[in-house]
């Protein structure tokens, strides 16, 4: 009898996670090998002033493309550009941001967790403002959290977590490079990573810097981001220019030179100037232990203005505000793109693998790559 009910067991156990798995979490491999999966995403702001009844009507289905992403991550970033306040901008500026605590409450109830307040919009609304966010901050925490989040305020240094259910210490560090949030200075960067890489195993650092619309990152750009990897980094999560722009394996560590808006409440055209295209990314990192084991991009379509029509009459039609997840020859479009604008970075040999709607990047020496579909993947340099 008893041997019965433990073969009862066993059978209900396979066929749980033949079945993909119900009883086990979605970072965790069939082996029962945990991993801690990080999604990030770009640019986010939904201001009170522009488009109110439209953003309005949309609520949570701003997020409902990317949310069964974000549900299998266990750290979902977003770089937060705008305070949550009810205060009136107070800075005069052409863009001036201040956005309701409903755009907030959704992007959390999305399942976005891990927020950078470092940059050029966060003081938009003065000090009261940035103390607002995170008062609205602390509220969700409480409620729904955990949540973390760095760069202005009371968090302008580096903030040390763990995940619940994962070992890795973790520190965050947001830079930006406006007045009233952590500043990215190269040198005093550098020793930041430096100090948090010495209390943790993964060290995620965003900064917000950088050209609008223009796919290559400067000079002194690329150069800043390397030195924050040689210092301890293990990601580089940068953002501002509005664009996507390359991706490098740098070393141990990962580069993301800008990923691109991600839902910006606004209709300009001022990409039309540099001929940019508004397109959007979303890493899925994979950490076993200290490193990435698969680093998966997901391309989105976030212009909410201009159709994206290819050759032979293809027309993905925009949903303004709403991320859209790029699909069959327009994520074949997004995804050669990235791929160009990474191998036009100087020194970066990162190569590529397509897997299906998705690109694969090669992890850099030193990192065990996760196992991955070659059923439909190709091989592809950057260069």
């Amino acid at each position: 009898m008893q041997r019965t009910a433990i073969l009862v067991l066993v059978l209900v156990w396979t066929v749980c996670l033949l079945a993909g798995g119900g009883l086990a979490r979605s970072g965790e491999t069939a082996g029962g090998d945990q991993l801690l999966v990080v999604n990030a995403a770009g640019d986010c702001a939904h201001p009170v002033q522009h488009y109110r009844e439209d953003l309005a009507g949309l609520g949570y289905r701003v997020h409902e493309a990317v949310r069964p992403i974000l549900a299998r991550g266990d750290l979902n970033f977003v770089n937060l550009e705008t305070p949550v306040t009810d205060r009136s901008p107070v800075l005069e500026k052409m863009y001036a941001f201040n956005a309701p605590a409903a755009s907030l409450d959704e992007m959390v109830r999305a399942g976005f967790n891990l927020f950078s307040l470092a940059n050029n919009h966060m003081a938009d609304a003065g000090p009261g403002g940035i103390a607002d966010t995170e008062a609205h901050l602390r509220r969700l925490d409480a409620a729904r959290g955990p949540l973390h989040w760095a760069g202005a305020g009371s968090r302008r240094d580096a903030v040390h977590f763990r995940v619940p259910g994962h070992p890795q210490r973790i520190a965050f560090l947001a830079l930006g490079n406006d007045a009233g949030v952590a500043r990215f200075e190269e040198g005093a960067a550098v020793a930041a990573v430096r100090a948090a890489a010495k209390k943790a195993d993964i060290v995620l650092v965003s900064v917000h810097k950088g050209v609008e619309y223009d796919h290559r990152p400067p000079a002194e750009l690329v150069r800043g981001y390397r030195r924050l990897i040689e210092a301890g980094a293990t990601v580089v999560l940068g953002h501002h220019p509005h664009v996507v722009q390359g991706i490098e394996a740098y070393q141990t560590g990962l580069i993301f030179y800008s990923l691109g808006n991600y839902s910006l409440a606004s209709k300009t055209v001022r990409h039309r100037r540099t001929g940019a295209k508004l397109f959007g990314m979303l890493p899925t990192l994979s950490f076993r232990g200290s490193r990435p084991v698969a680093a998966r991009i997901t391309p989105l379509y976030v212009n909410n203005l201009e159709p994206l029509t290819l050759a032979g009459g293809k027309v993905l039609t925009p949903t303004p505000f709403k991320p859209q997840l790029a699909r069959g020859p327009f994520a074949d479009h997004i995804l050669a793109s990235i791929v160009q604008w990474s191998g036009e970075i100087p020194g970066n040999t990162t190569r590529f693998t397509r897997d299906g709607d998705a690109l694969l990047v090669d992890l850099p020496a030193g990192a065990a790559a996760a196992p991955q579909s070659r059923s439909a993947a190709k091989r592809i340099a950057s260069r």
